[in-house]
């Protein structure tokens, strides 16, 4: 009587190529397809400085 012994398998491994593919058009996607808020600026006045030459100052700026 023969018996039928399954030999073990090779596992196969995962090829990185692909996967590494996906999440860059993923990211890609998703850089693409969102917002993005724009920049404000804040005004900072230092020490020495008054407040209307603060102001002065970032009327200029902007």
């Amino acid at each position: 009587m023969r018996l039928d012994v399954a030999l073990p398998s090779r596992r196969r491994a995962i090829s990185l190529t692909p996967l590494i593919d996906v999440v860059f058009i993923l990211l890609l996607f998703f850089m693409l397809s969102s917002t993005f808020l724009q920049w404000r600026q804040i005004d900072l006045s230092t020490p020495g400085e008054t407040a209307t030459e603060a102001r002065r100052s970032s009327a200029s700026t902007c």
